[in-house]
């Protein structure tokens, strides 16, 4: 859709401070744009309430839906036209700026849409996020640009939801300036003070250098102060010397301005303060020269640009805030500045020489008011951004609205207009080529950026592996019973020869637990690592052991313990073609096994076998860790949405109630998601993983950081901020991401990077140097008491899937993911309990041989096109790519949602094994007894945690203090106490305190 961005309207109420300035010419345009149907993006500032009388202290519902009440009336002819653009097929998008933060409130929402008949069409967006718009293959980014200004940025964090009063939000030191200097100012005639922008410290000190008495009588008025020779040890917001230290004076002219300012600006003259006042005015004002104004960005504008080019991949940057027109064409990038909708000031360039800046003193002296001679230096200058789609891309260009028409801008007699992804210019960096091309799910963990911006295009004639399973095996997952039955399937544990006794007690509950499920000893598997190193020998093992046990001894759920050095990521591999497989791995930072993690994960799997949870709220959580780059978003387009939708269309499916996670800033952090997380059974994660950084890192750290989730600017979700508080309960996380289950020790794509060129694909290939090792992030998350059942993600990297190729009888991508989502749901023929965790992942590696035949049949068809290379290299990619998923934790486990029949495995005292009801005898394991006999009162104090949690209780230990004695009231009877005890023990966890031994 052609859209229209406008820029810093500035409407205010009619009163003296209200300096908007297009009552005519800004309904003629927006009646213009009526045919063809147009977005208006009002990009922050659209409502000025600091220009009616906005309350700066706080935002309140009331006063604030009547200021904007103000507004309406004062502009009508505005909102009218916006009304029409409405009734032709467009939208109206108000984007938060620095000054129309009362737009966040629900009820100046209401008075907004009321004012445009309540149409459809209408949109509010915070402002603190950038709106990506795509044009084909381009993308244009639209933000205010008051998050990169300190003097205007907003706390939005603090901002109001849902109509709620924030008497503790504070707008910007600017907005302070506006309100307590700059307006007063205007008021006693110095109509510089409203035509400062943004700039609001420079123009503070601007329109003293114009009127030193008017300034010194508002000083004097309003309390302010100003401490000539030293400066508070806090910060004072009535103290001005940080405004006045900005221009750097020397003693003179120090003693010059405090002079001026003590006795009302009695001098003569025109001082050496003033010519600097006003030319550190001028550099960030927009200079004109000639008498147009200079289009070219602010420095500080341009860096920005870059900046959010880099993180987002846009071709285009459109800026508002500065109210200076510009336009500029930077290595392929199209920076825009839609300007503002108030007069603007011409003044001299900033390195003019003095006697202009003297000359312009003088004038503006003798005619403060700019009514008479100075009249000529105050110009409405009336722009926007245009984007208009045109083939694979757009056509982007600075317009403004002249003689009753919109026009191209023009500067130095070359119009302002320029091709965006079009492949016809200098801005053509994506074409259908580019577009075919594969990126990683990588970043680098200096900057956060993503590696191979442009991404490679898979090479044809790869050589891919044999297939990963033996030929003949006589029994798989999946024969002739429930495939989900344990007592059907059977359950064993895969284990390193001679460490069985390493895990044997922690793992002890597991064991059990499942031995009751199936009525029978659960094997245990002792494998030779250095065997199965890799595939030939894995495959061998699978087929001279595995296979070799008698069929009603061969368990088809495997579980291997142990981190990718002692049992080898092959066998998990080849055994994943034919089982349902998965791993536990917690190791420490010296390499050995966290037993205390191994014991936590076990009670877990045990106490949600015996005491699920309720239904979720939200079956199924997305969260994108939205960096703006091309790779997420082709995963966000060509995977989770239609995924999601796919599975919320589909009324047999537990999945109907899908909900994404939103981000809270320009500047992402895992917030949100840790709150929302609670509430949901599958947990769908897409983003950038980090990878090393240029000079790469030590063991440690390596360790630690490689597969945690970058979420754009540096901000991380890493293993230490889902340890310790609730984090998906229960439930099921699916990690696409890079690395994000695991490291190998060589990357399956080696053959393919080593002959690329460039920094970036030796980066790719250095993310494999070292030992191999499960990821610490899903460690941390199935560690956790309260944490997820199972992670599913990738021992290697992920990339792109938006140019996947399906081959014949198969499913598309997302439809191949989406059918691991439904089957961890109930099943057909009766199956009401939730489907194994494992069995969803085999669906999934069941494709393999599919791919390896058509890759196959694909190389011996006659070649030779560039097409017919192109698929060959997809086809690859895709066949490797379904050997890269991992499952960590136990594939038995179950998704936790509600069920037709039962919501509850069955308990081992149900028909097979028989717990005593009586107190537990000296030897019998206190722990295992306490887990049989587990009541309601466990999951009382669980809910009394997250409710601590939740409410941020600002002291954990009297939160603790409160659970303890609520918890001593109802402990009654020894059973009851013991309770109590494991409870508190879990509550002081999840608080961040220690737990006595």
């Amino acid at each position: 859709m052609r859209t229209l961005i406008l820029g810093d309207l500035h409407l205010g109420d009619g009163g003296p401070w209200d300096l908007f300035a297009g009552h005519q010419a800004l309904p003629a345009l927006l009646e213009s744009c009526t045919t063809p149907p147009t977005r208006v993006i009002l990009n922050g500032d659209a409502l000025d309430f600091l220009r009616a009388e906005a309350r700066v202290t706080g935002l309140d519902p009331q006063p604030a839906a009547r200021q904007a009440e103000a507004i309406v009336r004062r502009w009508r002819p505005v909102f009218l036209a916006l009304g029409r653009v409405l009734d032709g097929g467009g939208e109206v998008v108000f984007r938060l700026g620095s000054r129309d933060a009362p737009l966040a409130l629900a009820a100046v929402q209401g008075v907004i849409r009321r004012a445009l008949g309540d149409r459809r069409g209408v949109r509010f967006e915070r402002g603190d996020r950038p709106a990506l718009l795509r044009f084909g293959t381009a993308r244009v980014l639209v933000t205010h640009g008051a998050h990169a200004d300190p003097l205007e940025r907003l706390d939005y964090r603090r901002l109001p939801e849902d109509g709620e009063s924030t008497p503790f939000f504070r707008l910007g030191r600017g907005a302070w300036l506006t309100r307590n200097v700059l307006h007063p100012l205007l008021e006693q005639g110095v109509a510089l003070a409203g035509l400062v922008g943004p700039a609001a410290d420079r123009g503070v000190l601007a329109a003293a250098a114009v009127a030193p008495a008017a300034f010194a009588r508002v000083v004097a008025e309003r309390g302010l102060r100003i401490r000539w020779d030293d400066r508070p040890a806090e910060p004072d917001p009535a103290d001005l010397t940080p405004v006045i230290e900005r221009l750097d004076l020397d003693a003179v002219d120090r003693a010059e301005l405090r002079e001026a300012l003590e006795r009302g600006g009695l001098g003569t003259g025109i001082s050496a303060w003033q010519i600097r006042a006003l030319r550190a005015f001028a550099e960030v004002h927009g200079a004109a020269e000639g008498g147009a104004f200079d289009l070219r960005p602010l420095p500080d504008d341009a860096r920005e640009a870059r900046r959010l080019r880099r993180i987002h991949e846009a071709d285009a940057v459109v800026l508002g805030h500065r109210h200076a027109a510009a336009f500029f064409n930077d290595d392929g990038l199209l920076h825009v500045n839609a300007g503002g909708w108030l007069p603007r000031l011409r003044l001299p360039p900033p390195d003019a020489d003095d006697a202009r800046f003297r000359d312009l003193l003088e004038l503006l002296q003798a005619d403060p008011r700019l009514v008479a001679g100075a009249r000529r230096l105050r110009v409405p200058v009336f722009t926007a951004a245009l984007v208009e789609p045109e083939g694979e891309g757009a056509v982007a260009s600075l317009v403004a609205w002249r003689d009753g028409r919109l026009q191209v801008v023009e500067a130095g007699g070359v119009a302002c207009r320029s091709f965006v992804g079009t492949g016809t210019t200098s801005f053509a960096v994506r074409t259908p080529e580019a577009r075919q091309r594969c990126r990683p799910l990588l970043a680098t963990a200096d900057t956060g950026d993503p590696l191979l911006d442009v991404g490679l295009a898979p090479e044809p004639g790869l050589l891919f592996p044999v297939a990963r399973h033996p030929s003949g095996w006589s029994r798989a997952l999946g024969a002739p019973g429930d495939p989900h039955d344990l007592a059907e399937q059977l359950w064993g544990v895969v284990v390193a020869a001679g460490r069985w006794g390493v895990y044997r007690d922690a793992l002890a509950p597991l064991v059990a637990l499942r031995e009751a499920q199936m009525d029978a000893h659960a094997p245990v598997l002792e494998v030779d690592p250095g065997l199965v190193a890799d595939v030939p020998g894995a495959v061998a093992w699978m087929r001279d052991a595995w296979q070799q046990l008698p069929v009603h001894r061969r368990p088809g759920y495997l579980l291997l313990l142990g981190d990718l050095d002692e049992l080898p990521l092959a066998l998990q591999q080849v055994l994943g073609s034919a089982c349902a497989v998965g791993r536990l791995a917690f190791t420490g930072a010296d390499g050995a096994p966290r037993l205390d993690q191994y014991r936590a994960y076990a009670d877990k799997v045990v106490r949600h076998a015996w005491h699920p949870l309720a239904a979720r709220r939200v079956p199924l959580l997305l969260h994108i860790a939205e960096d703006g780059s091309r790779a997420v978003d082709a995963g966000l387009r060509a995977l989770l949405d239609p995924g999601a939708g796919a599975l919320g269309r589909d009324s047999a499916q537990p999945y109907a109630s899908v909900q994404r996670v939103e981000a809270e800033g320009l500047v992402p952090d895992a917030a949100p998601l840790l709150r929302q997380a609670d509430a949901a059974a599958v947990l769908w994660t897409l983003g950038h993983a980090i990878g090393p950084p240029p000079a790469g890192w030590d063991g440690a750290t390596r360790r630690r950081l490689q597969g945690a989730i970058s979420l754009g600017n540096g901000a991380l979700l890493t293993a230490e901020a889902v340890a310790r508080r609730p984090f998906l309960p229960g439930g099921i996380w699916l990690l696409f991401a890079s690395f994000s289950a695991a490291t190998p020790a060589a990357s399956v794509y080696t053959p393919w990077l080593a002959g690329q060129p460039g920094p970036d694909a030796a980066r790719l290939l250095q993310a494999t140097a070292g030992a191999p090792f499960v990821a610490a992030l899903p460690q941390a998350a199935l560690a956790n008491p309260f944490g997820p059942l199972a992670v599913i993600g990738l021992c290697d990297l992920a990339w792109t899937p938006g140019s996947r190729v399906a081959v014949t009888d198969d499913l598309a991508w997302h439809e191949r993911l989406t059918q691991v989502l439904a089957a961890l749901g109930p099943g057909p023929r009766g199956r009401h309990e939730p489907g194994r965790v494992g069995m969803a992942l085999l669906h999934h590696a069941r494709a393999i041989p599919a791919y390896e035949a058509a890759l196959a049949a694909h190389r011996t068809a006659p070649g030779g096109t560039e097409e017919h290379d192109r698929q060959d290299g997809l086809l690859w990619l895709a066949r490797q790519d379904l050997d890269c998923y991992l499952l960590l934790g136990d594939p038995a486990a179950r998704l936790p949602l509600a069920t037709v029949a039962t919501q509850v495995e069955r308990r081992p005292d149900e028909g097979r094994a028989t717990v005593p009801e009586a107190a537990p005898t000296p030897a019998e394991p206190l722990r295992t007894w306490l887990h049989a006999h587990e009541d309601a009162l466990l999951q009382r104090a669980r809910a009394l945690a997250l409710a601590a949690l939740a409410a941020e209780v600002p002291d954990p230990e009297a939160a603790w203090q409160r659970a303890q004695a609520h918890l001593a009231g109802e402990a009654v009877g020894r059973t009851a106490a013991l309770h109590a005890e494991i409870a508190l023990a879990a509550i002081r966890r999840g608080l961040g305190l220690t737990v006595d031994a």
